[in-house]
């Protein structure tokens, strides 16, 4: 058995910026694609969700395989921390295909962040506007980071972005910093949507930020809406990423009306999952004909299909992306920064037998 690949935190970090964003979006699309026309390859069983007094435990194994190349098989161990803790732990373990040994163990709380956003841009690069100048995110944790990171580089035209957070506090202050020291084009700033009874008069004004917007990204544990759908403007584009379970929703029913046609990563995992589509269906703002998968508008090239993503468009007068993750999406970047991290000869080596 060889020596086992430990990449840590920094490791994966390194690794990372040595892929183009349109590497990492290909890489989603033909996830995305495998998944929806459920390739042999492909095995994404339901997560199993481990309960204890300080966090909640999700294991989540899962395969992937493209055609004419091999595939990769990780389980990944995320932890949810009940409480005030910021951060989600998280361990991808990467499978030798021919062996079923232990290949890697990879600190995966970025590549979680990475893959997340990845799916978003790529979904609003196929039916988001052409020239957006003004982003909103919503969170101030590693999801909008990347998000800004990637959704800035794709999109040049991009001048101004605002980081809203629930509250203002030094963790915002320092995405927003970092941002701004890296894409010194654009302005950023920042604010807060919960307003505390003796908080100090601001400036900030929620409302035109999002009547501003042309890109609106959400990464928050919410179980009540963070805007008002009639700020949304028309043409705006929305990515949804925060709510994980049918209790949480970031945005109204009348959102996911507007839009017509709803985008998710998996109409299977949303369904169970995802409050704001629970939540939709429920009532019959949406029908299930009004509910299409990212890989239903791309080919195996990562080339949207025009046509379907032009119906998407045309559905409403926004449009939404909704994702709970899958793990085909972690098997999928997992096993692109094991192979780039042996290429570069970073990580460490461990002997296991």
């Amino acid at each position: 058995m060889p020596p086992l690949l430990v990449l840590s935190g920094q490791d994966v970090e390194s690794v990372i910026r040595d892929f183009a964003p349109e590497e990492l979006l290909a890489l989603m699309a033909r996830t995305f694609r495998s998944l929806s026309v459920a390739l042999p390859g492909i095995s994404s069983p339901h997560r199993t969700k481990i309960e204890t007094d300080h966090f909640v435990g999700l294991v989540m194994p899962s395969r992937i395989a493209f055609p004419d190349e091999g595939g990769t098989t990780a389980i990944k161990v995320v932890s949810l921390p009940k409480g005030k803790h910021s951060g989600l732990p998280a361990s991808t373990v990467v499978l030798d295909e021919k062996t079923g040994s232990v290949r890697a163990i990879v600190n995966a709380g970025t590549l979680t962040a990475l893959r997340t956003a990845a799916g978003s841009a790529l979904a609003t690069k196929l039916v988001g506007p052409a020239n957006p100048t003004h982003l909103a995110l919503f969170g101030a944790g590693a999801q909008i980071y990347h998000h800004a990171r990637l959704l800035i580089f794709l999109y040049p035209t991009i001048s101004h972005c605002t980081i809203v957070n629930r509250r203002p506090n030094e963790r915002v202050t320092q995405l927003s910093e970092k941002l701004q020291s890296e894409h010194p084009s654009v302005t950023f700033s920042t604010g807060s949507f919960a307003v505390e009874p003796d908080a100090p008069p601001s400036s900030f004004n929620l409302e035109s930020v999002v009547r501003e917007a042309d890109i609106i990204c959400a990464a928050t544990p919410s179980d009540r809406p963070l805007l008002q759908t009639k700020w949304v403007k028309a043409g705006a584009h929305i990515n949804l990423v925060g709510s994980y379970t049918p209790q949480m929703r970031e945005v109204d029913d009348d959102l996911l009306h507007r839009a017509g046609i709803v985008v998710l990563d998996s109409r299977e995992a949303c369904l169970t999952e995802a409050g704001e589509v629970i939540s939709s269906l429920s009532s019959g703002i949406i029908k299930q004909g009004g509910l299409v998968e990212i890989g239903e508008l791309v080919d195996w090239n990562g080339e949207p299909r025009v046509e379907s993503c032009q119906r998407i468009k045309d559905g409403g007068t926004i449009t939404v992306f909704k994702s709970v993750g899958v793990g085909t999406q972690d098997s999928a970047i997992a096993g692109a920064v094991v192979d780039r991290a042996e290429a570069m000869g970073k990580g460490y080596r461990i002997p296991y037998d």
